[in-house]
């Protein structure tokens, strides 16, 4: 993976995620200062991104053996079957977020039950093909992305009241603070970061900072221009992503230009999907190593499918499993991977130290017995003319 395709697929990851289903839950419990736990959270990420990159900088091409005590070898399987439901239950995000867009705002009686097999089917084409594969097509559909969520930025912005976020003297910070672990699922965006700067090359922390930096911001943005639409109503919408599109094109007599700006910023959705599902199938894989990456895959899809088809129908059943019972599943699996990551990146160091400290000594070593085979040859050679006239006298008598 090049660092273009990484920085790409950061900024896809982060703001693809938040634009569906978030500000909608958001405005419902903070209304106008919603875009100040956005904020919140960008503060704390910036953080742990820069932890991130330097525990994916120390654990880089390392691997590291628990097969001497028993105790490590069940915690670490504990905890790659954790970071698998991690990326499982975030790859039911994304996929949800497709199902709204499809059969709830463009297509209302579209057969979900049957169409979500094609998606299926796409979705384990891209997590079966490889990260080295999703990166390419990141970059491939960037321009396009990218250049519909600003065009739908930039279109609600001209019919945006920004008056609508003051006044400032209300902001209440201590509900803000309060109500930052019910979406703590939406957000831990160091972790993708930190699996997949260990797969990137030449990365640097300074323009990994500014496009998260840029990403947030523009989702902050998004969040105004979407609140001021409905104000009070912005909770009962059906995403953010969908909202804005449609109301920033009212003024724009060229057609239902909406839904297709709405269908290109989705590609990346799609794709983040296939990313989650990519790191949740390694996840497994390594736990057990005996069943194939494609049949461990198999059975997330069909996780995934039934999830969608028979448990997450109804609106309110997903904010009770990701507001009320994930978040804290969520919040330990990300100080967990955390505290590992930090304690396996100064182990790491430590290692390389003990490493090139016994390579010095080694070297040292064999420099001083190619000295000391050197000074023996000189001495031989010194002696070997005396011994040779000795012989020569002794033949003359």
């Amino acid at each position: 993976m090049t660092c273009r395709q990484f920085y790409i697929m950061i900024a896809v990851f982060v703001i693809s995620l938040k634009i569906q289903k978030l500000p909608c839950f958001v405005s419902n419990a903070l209304e106008k200062d919603g875009y100040l736990l956005i904020l919140l959270y960008f503060l704390i990420e910036f953080a742990l991104i820069c932890l991130a990159m330097f525990i994916a900088k120390r654990t880089k091409d390392q691997s590291y053996e628990f097969s001497d005590s028993v105790v490590l070898r069940v915690l670490k399987n504990l905890l790659l079957i954790a970071v698998a439901f991690y990326f499982l239950m975030q790859g039911v995000l994304f996929y949800e977020a497709i199902q709204d867009l499809f059969s709830h705002i463009l297509f209302e009686n579209l057969p979900w039950t049957l169409f979500s097999i094609l998606l299926i089917a796409l979705v384990f084409y891209l997590a079966n093909s490889g990260l080295k594969n999703i990166s390419l097509s990141f970059e491939l559909y960037a321009f396009i992305i990218f250049g519909s969520l600003l065009l739908i930025t930039i279109f609600g912005a001209v019919r945006t009241d920004f008056s609508t976020v003051l006044p400032f003297q209300t902001i209440n910070f201590g509900k803000i603070v309060s109500s930052a672990t019910d979406f703590s699922f939406w957000f831990g965006d160091f972790f993708i970061v930190l699996l997949l700067a260990r797969e990137a090359k030449e990365i640097k922390l300074k323009w990994t900072l500014l496009v998260y930096t840029i990403s947030m911001l523009l989702l902050c943005l998004m969040y105004v221009e979407f609140y001021s639409i409905y104000v009070s109503y912005s909770s009962m919408q059906p995403s953010m992503i969908s909202t804005l599109s449609e109301q920033s094109m009212l003024g724009v007599d060229i057609g239902r230009i909406d839904w297709f700006l709405i269908l290109l910023s989705e590609i990346g959705t799609i794709l983040c999907s296939g990313v989650c599902l990519y790191f949740a199938k390694k996840s497994l894989h390594n736990v057990i190593p005996k069943i194939g990456e494609g049949y461990i895959l198999a059975a997330l899809m069909l996780i995934l499918y039934l999830l969608d088809i028979l448990l997450l129908v109804d609106f309110r059943i997903k904010m009770i499993v990701y507001i009320d019972c994930l978040k804290y599943v969520a919040l330990g699996i990300k100080v967990v991977v955390i505290i590992v990551g930090t304690i396996l990146a100064v182990c790491s160091k430590k290692s390389n130290q003990t490493k090139s400290e016994k390579t010095s000594q080694n070297n040292s070593a064999q420099r001083f017995l190619k000295e000391e085979k050197s000074v023996n040859q000189i001495e031989r050679k010194s002696k070997m003319p005396k011994l040779n006239s000795s012989r020569k006298k002794k033949v003359k008598a």
